[in-house]
């Protein structure tokens, strides 16, 4: 792997991120579908990167993200849109999100309807 690819932007950095902050709507969501808020950093995990390089997943959930935004006439993209990519990238595609959402026993159709209110 270089050096790149381990410092691309994953699907499972932007679940940890909406984790970060539990006042967020994601954070919230999650956390009530048993996602924990303990999040494992290191002395590299906020570090500043000028031009960060997203994953063709991450890219994918951010598309997805603004795609909401627009559709709904908002101007900025919020906790719960990228939580709404997250879940559908973890239906659609086999990843490591759907190992996530396992890992804490977390129903994506659950979570799914919650987000749609929410949305």
């Amino acid at each position: 792997m270089t050096h790149s690819q381990k410092s691309q932007v994953e699907p499972e950095h932007l679940f940890a991120g909406l984790l970060a902050d539990p006042t967020t709507t994601s954070a919230r969501l999650l956390r009530a579908n048993g996602a924990t808020l303990d999040i494992e950093t290191n002395e590299h995990s906020f570090e500043s990167r000028e031009n960060p390089q997203f994953s063709p997943q991450s890219k994918f959930i951010l598309e997805l993200a603004l795609q909401v935004v627009r559709l709904q006439g908002k101007k900025s993209i919020g906790t719960e849109h990228l939580l709404w990519g997250l879940v559908r990238l973890a239906e659609t595609d086999k990843t490591i999100l759907s190992d996530l959402f396992q890992h804490y026993k977390i129903d994506l159709e659950t979570l799914n309807n919650q987000l749609t209110e929410a949305i």
